[in-house]
């Protein structure tokens, strides 16, 4: 069984009022992810995302994809410890 890991990505670009936070709860809950998406202030995306490793870059991979209304102009993605206290992937207002 693959281990289980954590990520913090922060997507910056035009990536708000775009769809973008429905395209990544969307997806994630897809592959089986857990965490939240959210707007920040100063126009990026953050999101926290737990699961298996393949997942969560299949989920990178979906998420900074250039055919779509967003554009992911740089994304900055940092380890963090699994996290079991999520159980569902939410978008957070």
């Amino acid at each position: 069984m693959p281990e289980k890991t954590g990520v913090l990505i922060t997507a910056g670009g035009l990536v708000q009022g775009v769809g973008y936070r429905w395209h990544c709860r969307e997806n994630a809950q897809k592959l089986g992810l857990t965490g939240y998406v959210m707007n920040l202030e100063n126009g990026d995306v953050e999101l926290k995302v737990f699961g298996d490793r393949p997942a969560i870059n299949e989920l990178i991979s979906e998420i900074t994809r250039s055919d779509m209304s967003f554009s992911v102009a740089e994304i900055k993605i940092d380890d963090i410890p699994f996290d079991k206290s999520y159980n569902d992937f939410v978008i957070r207002f």
